[in-house]
């Protein structure tokens, strides 16, 4: 055994010894962290405290834009949407990752009228304009559909590959 794994095994023991699987609920903290960074990036404005107090007992945080709570509800179903999906061992198409777009955006989203047309992230829809993140331009949305569909078969090949281990 590689001193990689031995390390890995070593720290798996002690952490269970420690009994801190007890203590902090990880997959509780992991959501919340996932739908609090997640949010962060489209610029919600909620603290991970605040998002924990929303997931977990639907308090809204005094002085917060309503459109952050939004947000920060529609990440989390959208998470539990993709973990019971993949629980179920879904293959991943064009279509799944459309109804977690849609989910993300359900009550945050916005429809917008383009040069090419009118899309609605509500409904899922890639993006029919080219979009940017702070100064950084993404791919031009002429690509989208095609990366998207090569991105499917790739994981879905992957995950193919991984049960049949």
């Amino acid at each position: 055994m590689s001193s990689i794994w031995l390390d890995l095994e070593n720290k798996t023991t002690e952490f269970l010894e420690l009994g801190l699987d007890k203590v902090i609920n990880f997959e509780k903290f992991n959501r919340i962290a996932i739908v609090h960074h997640s949010s962060a990036i489209e610029g919600s404005s909620l603290t991970y405290e605040e998002t924990a107090l929303l997931i977990d007992e639907d308090i809204t945080s005094k002085g917060k834009p309503m459109n952050d709570h939004l947000m920060v509800n529609d990440h989390y179903k959208a998470l539990l949407f993709t973990l019971q999906k993949a629980a179920e061992k879904n293959s991943i198409e064009p279509e799944f990752l459309k109804q977690i777009n849609s989910i993300v955006n359900q009550n945050s989203g916005k429809i917008y009228n383009t040069d090419l047309g009118i899309y609605d992230v509500t409904k899922g829809n890639f993006p029919l304009g080219n979009v940017t993140a702070g100064t950084t331009s993404l791919i031009n949305h002429d690509k989208v559909v095609g990366m998207v569909e090569e991105l499917c078969a790739k994981l879905d090949k992957k995950l193919n590959v991984l049960s049949d281990l």
